[in-house]
C-alpha cells in the first residue's frame, strides 16, 4: 500500500488500539453521521439517540485493545449499535419509540434522503413514513439504505436470514412507495 492510498477502517481501528488518537477521529469523523441516524431513525427521539451515540463511541474506545478485523469495521460498529438498541428496549420495555415530534437532525449533516427529495413537506412524508414502519422492516431498510449494507451483511448483522432479511425489505418498499405522496 502507497503512503497516498488511505487506510481502510479495519487498519485506522487496529492503529488506535496501538495508541494512535488521530486514527479514532478518522473513523469519529467518517461515521458519526451514519450511526447517529441509525439510532435517531429507530427512537425518533434526539436525547435517546445522542445517548445511544455516545455509549456506542464508548463501547468502540474500551474495545479498541481487543479488536480484531474479523468482519468489515462497519459490521462490527453497526452490529454494536444494533445490540446495544436491542438492549435499550430490553431494558425500557419498549417495543419502539414513536414521538416524531421530538425529531432533530444533526446541524452539520443532512440525511441521505432529504439530500434526494426537493421539498420539505415530501421529506417530512417520507421520515414519518419510515418512522412507521414495524421495527424489523425499519432496521433492515435504515441498514440499507442509511448505512449501505447489502442485504446479506444486514441478515448477517441482524442474526436473520437472507431471505427473511430481503422480505422485510421488499415489505418496507412496498409500504414507503404506497405511503408516499409526489403531488405537490
Amino acid at each position: 500500500m502507497s503512503n497516498s492510498e488511505p487506510l481502510s477502517d479495519e487498519q485506522l481501528m487496529l492503529n488506535y488500539g496501538q495508541g494512535d488518537a488521530a486514527a479514532f477521529e478518522q473513523l469519529y469523523q467518517k461515521h458519526k453521521g451514519g450511526v447517529y441516524r441509525y439510532f435517531l431513525r429507530h427512537c425518533s427521539r434526539a436525547d435517546v439517540a445522542e445517548e445511544l451515540h455516545h455509549d456506542i463511541w464508548m463501547k468502540l474506545i474500551n474495545a479498541r485493545e481487543t479488536y480484531q478485523p474479523t468482519a468489515k469495521f462497519t459490521t462490527w460498529l453497526y452490529t454494536l449499535a444494533h445490540n446495544h438498541l436491542v438492549n435499550y428496549y430490553r431494558k425500557n420495555n419498549k417495543a419502539q419509540l414513536l414521538d416524531f415530534d421530538d425529531v432533530a437532525e444533526p446541524e452539520d449533516e443532512l440525511p441521505e434522503l432529504d439530500k434526494q427529495l426537493t421539498h420539505s413537506r415530501q421529506a417530512a412524508d417520507l421520515i414519518s413514513q419510515v418512522e412507521s414502519l414495524p421495527a424489523q422492516q425499519k432496521e433492515v431498510f435504515l441498514l440499507r439504505h442509511e448505512a449501505g449494507f447489502s442485504l446479506e451483511e444486514i441478515a448477517n448483522l441482524t442474526k436473520s436470514s437472507f431471505e427473511a432479511t430481503k422480505s422485510r425489505l421488499r415489505y418496507a418498499m412496498a409500504k414507503l412507495k404506497k405511503g408516499v405522496s409526489y403531488e405537490q
